[in-house]
């Protein structure tokens, strides 16, 4: 058994395996960039007038990972290093929201 697991254990937390995941189709597990299609473990946000300094209209109301923003700014010669806020999110995490997420909408359904 890893130790990730035995720690949690250890803590009485429950431990998530895939298999135990409710399956919703073909959804991905993160968000993804409209102009890359990765998935994205790294959130972040910018001031409204940094983002639309940076970011083509057509991509405004979309999500771009990190990379394809700090490119795209990079090429301006726009500076965004000190606005910006990252918020990782692990997939743990991504999918915990969902189950809970899923167990709502069963509880209001039922």
């Amino acid at each position: 058994m890893g130790k990730e697991v035995c720690a949690a254990k250890r803590a009485k937390v429950s431990v998530m395996t895939l298999a135990s995941i409710p399956k919703w189709g073909d959804a991905c597990t993160r968000e993804r960039c409209a102009a890359c299609h990765q998935p994205s473990p790294v959130g972040f946000h910018v001031p409204n007038d940094v983002w639309e300094a940076v970011v083509h209209p057509s991509l405004r109301n979309s999500i771009l990972c990190l990379p394809c923003f700090v490119s795209r700014a990079d090429e301006k010669f726009i500076a965004w290093d000190e606005v910006i806020g990252l918020y990782p999110v692990s997939l743990r995490t991504v999918l915990d929201r969902r189950v809970a997420l899923t167990t709502q909408q069963a509880g209001e359904k039922g």
